[in-house]
């Protein structure tokens, strides 16, 4: 279960393609620095881990600091705080989230909140404690309604199926991203629908745009911890990203 919880933060904060979580080789490094896109060192990021945990993450726009947060665990490898340490419009701050997590008499974890009321439910745990429903409510930045995801997972705990379900203007939109993985986890293939049916591919602020078919590529170290990712659409491949573990 923790798996799961920390997996949405590490792909976050690192990048899509897999958590660095599941894999126990990380423990051997004390950072990973991530440069997006085929550029030189235009935006890159330096994650800190400790015993495998990301404890600080900086963003760079070439050589510029431009973000800095920590993260405090609590026992059971559970994020309970971010504090931002520096903010580029903001100069150096400590502002900081909490998160509370609810367990049940099982030990699934079936609900966290942060201090601003955005809420995660978890339900409908699989045999092997996985949540196959999460709905979200009460975030201040969701520009959505009646947010929910549905989730298949495979015999590693990967999400082979996800269903988003959201509301806009009152009508229902569902989204559905199949997923296939390597012998690492790591995502190598998306298929994606829309109901009512939307025209690919999608534009995303901050981000790449969603084709209906994405597949991609990756380089490993000796540990099995990729190095390059390569994103393939419409039959022409791109180097995303590099990676560098010390």
């Amino acid at each position: 279960m923790k798996n799961f919880q920390i997996l949405f933060l590490l792909i976050t904060i690192i990048v899509s393609g897999q958590s660095l979580k599941k894999n126990d080789n990380l423990g051997k490094y004390k950072s990973v620095e991530t440069l997006h896109g085929n550029n030189k060192r235009r935006w890159w990021t330096v994650s800190k881990l400790s015993n495998g945990k990301i404890i600080q993450t900086e963003n760079f726009l070439k050589n510029k600091l431009t973000y800095r947060v920590i993260y405090i665990y609590d026992s059971i490898n559970d994020v309970t705080k971010e504090v931002k340490k520096y903010d580029l419009n903001k100069g150096f701050i400590s502002d900081t989230l909490k998160f509370f997590y609810t367990w049940n008499e099982k030990k699934q974890l079936i609900e966290k909140k942060d201090e601003f009321g955005c809420t995660e439910k978890y339900s409908r745990f699989n045999t092997e404690n996985f949540p196959e429903v999460m709905e979200r409510s009460s975030c201040p930045l969701d520009s959505i309604i009646g947010y929910r995801e549905e989730y298949l997972y495979d015999t590693r705990g990967n999400i082979l199926v996800e269903k988003i379900f959201s509301k806009d203007n009152g009508r229902t939109k569902i989204e559905t991203n199949s997923y296939k993985y390597d012998q690492f986890n790591n995502i190598i293939e998306i298929n994606r629908k829309s109901e009512p049916k939307e025209s690919y591919p999608i534009p995303v602020n901050g981000g790449r745009f969603r084709y209906e078919n994405e597949k991609y590529r990756y380089v490993y170290n000796e540990f099995g911890l990729w190095t390059k990712q390569f994103w393939i659409v419409e039959n022409k491949e791109y180097l995303i990203t590099k990676r560098k573990f010390k």
